[in-house]
């Protein structure tokens, strides 16, 4: 069994640190302590969100004087989307938790606010806060509204109706000259999924596909004007291409089919290039020198993920964020005239360097020879040279197919290594990365996707990093579906498992996504090509759902789940429960008040968290070597 690691083990290259008191739970429940930093367009400042004792706050620094100011604290809502649309006016949306039980998907309610520097003074407006385009002459941004398009005048505050949209279309783009240029009407009762070219109100069809679930989507426009760039979703593939306006010429898939995660932006909202999918973030740009750059900065830090967060408009600055390796996480500035690297700011302050397990990736061969990358974090605070026979968890990812594992700071994975245990997190087939990982998984759920995760175990155990007989499984969503499959199907691998929001009853959760008049809902249809059609495949999906194999299981199982989840109803938990206890299993259910499905209050965190560091405790003890049947 050959191992192949990706990044250099940074760790070995240094003497082991002292050992020293691990740091609370709520070291690893936020997002970040100081998150969501933008470069303003001078090049000169930036703006952070930060978590302080009275809410969260947007503080900005002055990055020749070193001067530090508060501009906006919110003290019961968190902030996101900052973006500074000018160097005198920046943009933020502050979302307030909110909970209706008549109402299970109104959790974040969220507002637009723009705050002006000169005046000291914010403008906030109902909108959903999404920015289509900030005009060239700055002084109007263009948004999604709640009736179409509408541009709101930085210096005054006033928003109007920008006259572009017709009300039954989906989404827009809006070129960095104000101007409408491209629409898509999505109709998922129909089938028909149409983008036009777009001048005010008029509109020419430049693409049409149908009946079937929408697949190709608006991304936004080229710098030049003359082309829109889209997301093609076809025969499985996440690729980007350009259509044109003029005649709806659609290009081959960009940089030879590569698998795209977003569009890098510049600040007036056009696209310059795109982050592309893959264990490290990787960019390419229509800028060769940019791509350049970008690839220099990432080779500076060797063994971590550099992610490109934004530049000033004459693109002598780009900020980017550092993590992953033995970096919790800190965002810097490279200077490209001088060609000077300048730390800024660590975004976890109370998670030091000797207490981050270090996270690295490698590759490993499947039982068919396919290969599988993964991410290990090792156990926080063991020197290299001790890294054998240890405790594992397995904890594969969430949403199969749009997700995948990255090397980077994981809130979850991170406690566990800070609880003494191995991580591993495999990119099984099935995950985003490719067209052809993705379409491997086609199906393969409790099969060839499953075998993935245990073949994983097997490389692991094989370079004698990690003791086979203390391995327990966890996960969220998806992942959790796959920890019980795993915990049935390979009873004697594992001697715990864990199911956070997870799915346990396949045919139940394609109805949820089936429900209304929506039939050809595009989410409903990328579900179906994982796991088929009900209507042709509804013996597979009962036959792997973990409700129906709890007889199966042999280890404890957790179950935890939030009430106030739309994606995964929390009876898919309830009905786990009731199947491993009618089979006389060991089963504990915990429900979540209060929270959706990616548990976004610090709270619900340290709750999942101290449940599971017990589960493991309770559970990964040494015992003495049990003969054990194939796989």
């Amino acid at each position: 069994m050959i191992v192949r690691i990706l990044a250099a083990s940074l760790a070995s290259l240094a003497f082991a640190a002292p050992a020293l008191a691990k740091p609370p739970v709520t070291a690893f429940t936020p997002i970040a302590e100081i998150h969501d930093m933008q470069i303003s367009p001078d090049g000169k400042r930036v703006a952070w969100v930060q978590d302080t004792a009275d809410g969260e706050a947007v503080v900005e620094r002055n990055l020749e004087t070193g001067k530090i100011r508060s501009i906006i604290r919110a003290a019961d809502r968190r902030i996101d989307g900052l973006r500074y649309l000018t160097d005198n006016f920046l943009h933020l949306v502050a979302f307030k938790p909110v909970y209706d039980a008549t109402d299970k998907d109104a959790y974040n309610i969220g507002t637009a606010h723009i705050f002006d520097f000169a005046r000291e003074t914010s403008y906030r407006f109902d909108a959903y806060g999404r920015i289509l385009a900030v005009n060239a002459d700055g002084k109007t941004v263009y948004m999604l509204g709640r009736g179409g398009v509408v541009g709101i005048q930085m210096e005054t505050g006033n928003v109007a109706s920008a006259g572009m949209a017709r009300g039954w279309e989906d989404d827009f783009i809006v070129s960095p000259a104000g101007k409408l240029v491209a629409a898509q009407d999505i109709n998922r009762e129909t089938g028909n999924n149409r983008i036009f070219a777009a001048s005010g109100l008029d509109r020419r069809v430049l693409f049409q596909e149908e009946p079937k679930p929408a697949e190709v989507h608006l991304l936004g426009v080229l710098s030049d004007g003359g082309a829109i760039v889209v997301q093609d979703r076809r025969d499985g593939a996440h690729v980007a291409r350009t259509l044109t306006l003029a005649d709806g010429v659609m290009s081959e898939p960009l940089f030879n089919g590569a698998e795209i995660v977003k569009p890098v932006r510049d600040r007036t909202g056009a696209i310059v290039g795109f982050e592309m999918a893959g264990v490290y973030p990787r960019y390419e740009f229509f800028d060769a020198a940019l791509a350049t750059d970008v690839r220099s900065i990432r080779a500076s830090f060797p063994g971590q993920a550099v992610t490109l967060v934004n530049w000033s408009d004459d693109k002598s600055r780009l900020l980017v964020s550092v993590e992953g390796g033995i970096e919790p996480g800190r965002y810097a500035v490279f200077d490209r005239t001088a060609r000077k690297l300048t730390a800024v700011m660590q975004t976890r302050p109370s998670v030091p360097k000797e207490d981050m397990g270090e996270v690295i990736s490698i590759e490993y061969p499947a039982r068919d020879g396919r290969k599988i990358a993964a991410v290990i974090t090792w156990p926080a605070r063991l020197p290299a040279d001790q890294r054998k026979s240890l405790p594992l968890v397995v904890l594969p990812h969430d949403h199969a197919q749009d997700a995948s594992s990255s090397v980077g700071f994981d809130w979850i994975a991170q406690f566990i290594a800070n609880e003494g245990y191995a991580v591993l997190q495999p990119n099984y087939r099935g995950s985003a990365g490719s067209t052809d990982l993705r379409t491997a998984g086609y199906e393969e759920f409790g099969r060839r996707m499953q075998h993935d995760i245990t073949d994983g175990v097997h490389a692991l155990a094989e370079m004698g990093w990690v003791d086979p007989d203390r391995v327990c499984i966890a996960g969220e969503g998806w992942g959790g579906y796959l920890a019980l499959v795993g915990a049935a199907i390979t009873p004697h691998r594992y001697r715990c498992a864990a199911a956070i929001n997870g799915i346990t009853d396949l045919p139940d959760f394609l109805k949820k996504r089936s429900e209304g008049d929506q039939r050809y809902n595009d989410y409903l249809g990328r579900w179906k090509n994982m796991l088929g059609d009900p209507e042709r495949n509804l013996d597979n999906l009962e036959r792997y759902s973990p409700v129906n194999l709890a007889r199966q299981i042999a280890a404890p199982v957790l179950l935890i789940h939030a009430d106030n989840n739309w994606y995964s109803p929390d009876r898919q938990s309830r009905k786990m429960e009731l199947a491993l206890e009618t089979a006389e299993k060991p089963v504990d259910y915990i429900l979540i008040p209060r929270e959706n499905h990616y548990l976004i209050r610090q709270e619900s965190r340290e709750r999942v968290l101290n449940e599971l560091a017990k589960l493991f405790a309770a559970n990964l003890t040494p015992r003495p070597p049990q003969p054990k049947p194939a796989d």
